[in-house]
Protein backbone atom coordinates (compact mmCIF):
# COMPACT_ATOMS: atom_id res chain seq x y z
CA UNK A 1 0.00 0.00 0.00
CA UNK A 2 1.41 3.38 -0.96
CA UNK A 3 1.13 6.60 1.01
CA UNK A 4 -2.02 8.70 0.55
CA UNK A 5 -1.59 11.64 -1.86
CA UNK A 6 -3.10 15.09 -1.35
CA UNK A 7 -4.24 16.46 -4.73
CA UNK A 8 -6.62 18.97 -6.27
CA UNK A 9 -9.32 17.33 -8.39
CA UNK A 10 -11.89 18.83 -10.77
CA UNK A 11 -15.34 18.50 -9.20
CA UNK A 12 -16.77 17.37 -12.55
CA UNK A 13 -14.51 14.29 -12.66
CA UNK A 14 -15.33 13.06 -9.14
CA UNK A 15 -18.07 10.45 -8.63
CA UNK A 16 -20.14 10.06 -5.46
CA UNK A 17 -20.16 6.88 -3.41
CA UNK A 18 -22.56 4.15 -4.48
CA UNK A 19 -26.00 4.81 -3.06
CA UNK A 20 -25.22 8.35 -1.85
CA UNK A 21 -28.33 10.38 -1.07
CA UNK A 22 -28.01 13.90 0.36
CA UNK A 23 -29.55 14.43 3.80
CA UNK A 24 -31.26 17.65 2.73
CA UNK A 25 -31.07 20.30 0.03
CA UNK A 26 -30.80 22.95 2.74
CA UNK A 27 -27.69 21.26 4.18
CA UNK A 28 -26.08 21.15 0.74
CA UNK A 29 -26.91 24.82 0.13
CA UNK A 30 -25.50 25.89 3.53
CA UNK A 31 -22.36 23.86 3.02
CA UNK A 32 -21.92 25.38 -0.45
CA UNK A 33 -22.14 28.88 1.01
CA UNK A 34 -19.62 27.92 3.69
CA UNK A 35 -17.22 26.55 1.06
CA UNK A 36 -17.47 29.81 -0.88
CA UNK A 37 -16.94 31.95 2.22
CA UNK A 38 -14.43 29.91 4.26
CA UNK A 39 -12.89 27.65 1.64
CA UNK A 40 -12.43 23.93 2.01
CA UNK A 41 -11.21 23.14 5.52
CA UNK A 42 -10.94 19.36 5.14
CA UNK A 43 -10.16 17.28 2.04
CA UNK A 44 -12.52 14.66 0.73
CA UNK A 45 -11.17 11.09 0.62
CA UNK A 46 -11.26 9.18 -2.67
CA UNK A 47 -10.04 5.98 -4.29
CA UNK A 48 -9.17 5.67 -7.97
CA UNK A 49 -11.39 3.39 -10.05
CA UNK A 50 -11.38 2.32 -13.68
CA UNK A 51 -8.54 1.95 -16.16
CA UNK A 52 -6.75 4.32 -18.55
CA UNK A 53 -9.01 7.08 -19.88
CA UNK A 54 -11.92 5.64 -17.89
CA UNK A 55 -10.14 6.25 -14.58
CA UNK A 56 -12.06 8.36 -12.06
CA UNK A 57 -11.97 9.27 -8.34
CA UNK A 58 -14.73 7.64 -6.27
CA UNK A 59 -15.63 9.36 -3.00
CA UNK A 60 -15.20 7.43 0.23
CA UNK A 61 -15.64 10.36 2.60
CA UNK A 62 -16.98 13.81 1.72
CA UNK A 63 -20.02 13.26 -0.51
CA UNK A 64 -21.84 16.27 0.92
CA UNK A 65 -18.78 18.52 0.44
CA UNK A 66 -18.55 17.36 -3.19
CA UNK A 67 -22.25 17.95 -3.86
CA UNK A 68 -22.11 21.37 -2.17
CA UNK A 69 -19.07 22.38 -4.22
CA UNK A 70 -20.76 21.19 -7.41
CA UNK A 71 -23.99 23.10 -6.70
CA UNK A 72 -22.06 26.24 -5.64
CA UNK A 73 -20.01 26.26 -8.85
CA UNK A 74 -16.70 25.53 -7.13
CA UNK A 75 -14.48 23.96 -9.82
CA UNK A 76 -11.96 21.99 -7.74
CA UNK A 77 -11.71 20.18 -4.41
CA UNK A 78 -8.77 19.13 -2.32
CA UNK A 79 -8.75 15.32 -2.03
CA UNK A 80 -6.77 12.67 -0.24
CA UNK A 81 -6.28 9.76 -2.66
CA UNK A 82 -5.82 6.43 -0.90
CA UNK A 83 -5.33 2.91 -2.21
CA UNK A 84 -5.82 -0.53 -0.75
CA UNK A 85 -9.61 -0.18 -0.73
CA UNK A 86 -10.84 -2.79 -3.16
CA UNK A 87 -14.19 -4.03 -1.98
CA UNK A 88 -17.44 -2.53 -0.83
CA UNK A 89 -16.72 -3.88 2.66
CA UNK A 90 -13.32 -2.11 2.69
CA UNK A 91 -15.03 1.17 1.71
CA UNK A 92 -17.70 0.76 4.38
CA UNK A 93 -15.05 0.04 7.01
CA UNK A 94 -13.12 3.24 6.08
CA UNK A 95 -16.29 5.34 6.22
CA UNK A 96 -17.32 3.82 9.54
CA UNK A 97 -13.88 4.47 11.01
CA UNK A 98 -14.02 8.10 9.86
CA UNK A 99 -17.44 8.62 11.43
CA UNK A 100 -16.40 7.12 14.75
CA UNK A 101 -13.47 9.49 15.21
Amino acid sequence: MSKPKLVTLPVAKIRPADGFKPRSEQLVEQLGESLKKEGQLQPIVVVERGEGRNRYPLILIGNHRWLAAKSAGIPDLLALVIDGVDSTNDRKAKVLAENLV
